[in-house]
């Protein structure tokens, strides 16, 4: 089985991973870009213009394709971090072994922190 690669051994790509889809999608968002430098030199009679920003361009697109997901990722760091701070209260609970029902109440933070980075990990798969 020593023969070069040809075309046919390798697989098609997705419409999203073409060239021509990338390039339409990257010339949509220049040219939103241009328009709004455009809209704001045009309004404000300014003398320093603004420029247009590839860098800005690129943020605000992704911002507004994904702007649902940072508040789960902001939830999701928040319930590992709450977790483990649980954890050492659970631990230091038995450490002590007080008979009060506390130790619940943390099991229960615990395990509503681990549903939480559950639902918020879930979106990847």
């Amino acid at each position: 089985m020593k023969r070069t690669i040809t075309d046919s051994d390798l697989s098609e790509l997705m419409v999203e991973d073409s060239s021509p889809h990338n390039l339409s999608a990257f010339s949509r968002i220049w040219n939103d870009e241009l328009a709004r430098v455009e809209r704001i030199n045009s309004k404000k009679k300014r003398k320093k213009k603004i420029r247009p920003n590839l860098h800005r361009a690129i943020v605000v697109d992704y911002l507004k394709k994904l702007w649902f997901i940072q508040p789960m990722f902001a939830a999701g760091g928040a319930a590992m971090v709450g977790q483990v701070l649980v954890l050492g209260k659970l631990i230091e609970y038995f450490d002590t072994g007080t008979a009060n029902k506390n130790g619940y109440v943390l099991a229960s933070y615990m395990a509503l922190c681990g549903l939480v980075i559950l639902l918020e990990h879930h979106h990847a798969f």
